[in-house]
């Protein structure tokens, strides 16, 4: 089996139209910036060829595609064909709402098995299109999560953006997509861009409010026996569930082609600009191997909170699983 950190992946974004303006987005910014300039916020089929065909060449295996909404454009089953034909696997981001349609449904799941990433954000339609702004996203959502599972010819994982609005439903989130027979989930700590910077106070917890919340979310994943991952959270803020970080199973190698931009080397990118560490993060035994937070987090309420932890310092992530 090869790991996954091994594996060459390319994240697709198609365009940055979407049928939803989650609060917490961050793209949200990109498309009102091309809007505003009468830039088209989407691509053409066309040019996604040319970085399914570049990624390919550069020896990618996995896509990721995304957006915005790639369920929403019409092409959407040409762009699967075009990649299936390739001989990628196949990862797809989506807010699910399309796949309430059952004709939409069956078509895509004829075309490729594909491992679907679903945001779904709370457990109920009071909590969800609070923070989707689009009233009715939670009844499409749940009901194409249902739809895809029965077609028996995909993977479906839950994807869950803490936020202040959810902080409080985190674990009722789980208990819902569990009841819907997903197994698999990611959580991510919200990074400050787009929406999520223009309402940062009223969406991004200090990671000390959220800690409480972080670990009954993990605990009730391992009573329903499920696997998670959760992504942008410092370790010091994982106590012994450590090994939830998904920095221990992100790819060392990953390549971004966005709507008007590339980073081809996102990795270093994201580490060696994006994130931050306090200076006594030197001390804890995970500064090896720890990230630190996103810098619009420092920006806006600083660094302090990050505690070092004590002992021997762990050189390899994969260390941090057996713990």
């Amino acid at each position: 089996m090869v790991e996954l950190d091994q594996i060459p992946y390319a994240d697709i974004k198609v365009g940055w139209g979407c049928n939803n303006d989650c609060i917490h987005c961050v793209i949200a910014g990109n498309r009102r910036r091309m809007e505003q300039q009468g830039i088209r916020i989407d691509r053409t089929f066309e040019e996604i060829k040319i970085d399914l065909n570049q990624a390919k060449q550069d020896g990618v295996k996995v896509i990721v595609l995304t957006g915005g909404e790639i369920t929403i454009r019409g092409d959407v089953f040409d762009i699967i064909e075009y990649a299936k034909q390739l001989g990628f696997e196949i990862q797809m981001q989506t807010n699910g709402r399309m796949f309430y349609y059952k004709e939409f449904t069956e078509r895509v799941s004829k075309i490729a098995f594909i491992s679907y990433s679903i945001a779904i954000h709370g457990p109920n339609a009071e909590v969800h299109d609070k923070i989707t702004r689009v009233k009715g996203s939670f009844k499409q959502t749940m009901a194409g999560i249902k739809r895809l599972l029965a077609t028996g010819n995909c993977r479906v994982n839950g994807k869950i953006v803490i936020s202040k609005i959810n902080l409080a439903h985190l674990v009722d989130t789980i208990i819902l997509l569990h009841k819907y027979g997903v197994k698999n989930l990611n959580v991510a700590f919200p990074h400050g861009q787009g929406n999520a910077s223009k309402y940062f106070y009223d969406v991004v917890p200090k990671y000390s409010e959220a800690e409480q919340h972080i670990y009954d979310m993990i605990d009730k994943t391992i009573e329903l026996g499920m696997t998670m991952n959760i992504e942008s959270v410092p370790y010091c803020y994982m106590k012994d569930r450590e090994r939830f970080s998904s920095e221990l199973i992100r790819t060392e190698r990953m390549q971004l082609r966005g709507v008007d931009y590339q980073d081809l080397d996102f990795v270093k990118t994201r580490r060696g600009e994006m994130k931050r560490k306090h200076e006594n993060c030197k001390q804890c035994k995970f500064d090896p191997v720890c990230e630190g937070v996103w810098d619009d987090y420092e920006e806006h309420y600083g660094v302090d909170e990050l505690r070092p932890m004590p002992g021997e310092k762990i050189t390899d992530k994969k260390a941090v699983l057996n713990l």
